[in-house]
């Protein structure tokens, strides 16, 4: 039911109760019918809330095997399985390597957001990975360059 049929229903909703008014002998404006008429939108309102929930389509989520390949790579460099990249964990070791994935996938085109589901990270936080990874040193530096070398070989 669209929104102008919604309204047309109310507009009769709203003569009935005024010829029920006017039959009786009262004002058209009674507490009650407009109670009544009040109920009678929730209730309808509520409905259409529901079906619209029901007839929403569901997003597809673009799952990309090679950023599981990238997720894989980089674990293995760093001597950890790919659940631990996709876990809670936040020991170093398995941040650096999790940043690392990021940012190679980040470097391949793939957006942040799909990085992100891959991942099961929110966004912003491969955003953050890929801004620090921007400039290596030290660990993540050498991580980095073996497990794009890894990547390329394979």
């Amino acid at each position: 039911m669209t929104m102008a049929d919604l309204l047309a229903e109310v507009a009769a909703c709203a003569e009935q109760e005024a010829a029920k008014a006017d039959q009786a002998n009262a004002s058209p404006g009674t507490i009650e019918a407009l109670d009544r008429l009040a109920t009678a939108l929730a209730r309808r309102a509520q409905l259409h809330r529901d079906q619209a929930q029901l007839h929403r389509p569901s997003r597809k989520v673009r799952y990309s095997p090679e950023i599981a390949t990238i997720a894989a790579a980089a674990a293995r460099c760093a001597g950890l399985k790919v659940a631990h990249l996709v876990g809670q964990g936040r020991a170093t070791s398995v941040v650096r390597a999790r940043r690392v994935a990021m940012w190679i996938a980040h470097e391949r085109g793939f957006s942040y957001s799909e990085i992100g589901r891959a991942l099961q990270r929110d966004h912003s936080t491969v955003m953050a990975s890929v801004r620090a990874l921007a400039h290596p040193t030290g660990p993540v530096a050498t991580l980095r360059q073996r497990t794009v070398a890894e990547l390329e070989s394979a």
